[in-house]
């Protein structure tokens, strides 16, 4: 958490702290960064100061500066592993019924191959299709956890700093 003093001096409603240097406020890690990248913000011996009546005004948000810097690859991966888990999922689900197909047939195959009469093996489909869609289902439940691991420390860190 920073200290923003305002640079017009005097009591203001935005700058509710008051210090031997002059009216602040406080404002977290987060946000800070935010208004110092987008000149909200800036320093001055070592202090931070605004020229705005109103730092932390949620009413009326503005709109990013064009040179704003875009997500990256690694920013809130916790979110991103969240919604890759649901289209791996879909994947899973799809081959695990392709290879209940191949299991029935390979299982008809096996059983004409031993005299039987040649016809579609449906256990072999059911078993092979509902084993493959839990173990699915498994996996990405684990890789979700993960992902919302990821989410809850990456709040609890913006939190407590």
């Amino acid at each position: 958490m920073k200290k923003v003093y305002s640079s017009k001096g005097g009591d203001q409603a935005g700058y509710p702290l008051r210090d031997g240097i002059g009216c602040y406020t406080v404002v977290e890690d987060d946000e800070f960064e935010t208004c110092l990248a987008q000149g909200k913000i800036y320093e001055k011996d070592g202090f931070y100061y605004s020229d705005l009546e109103r730092l932390c005004d949620q009413t009326a948000p503005e709109a990013a500066p064009a040179n704003a810097e875009k997500p990256g690859m690694f920013d809130d991966p916790g979110n991103k592993i969240k919604s890759i888990v649901k289209a791996l999922f879909i994947i899973g689900c799809v081959l695990s019924v392709v290879g209940g197909i191949v299991a029935g047939i390979a299982g008809s195959a096996a059983y004409m191959f031993y005299g039987g009469q040649a016809s579609f093996n449906f256990i072999s489909f059911v078993l092979s299709t509902a084993v493959g869609i839990f173990g699915t289902y498994i996996g990405c439940l684990i890789i979700a956890a993960i992902g919302d691991i990821a989410v809850n420390i990456r709040e609890l860190n913006r939190k407590t700093k």
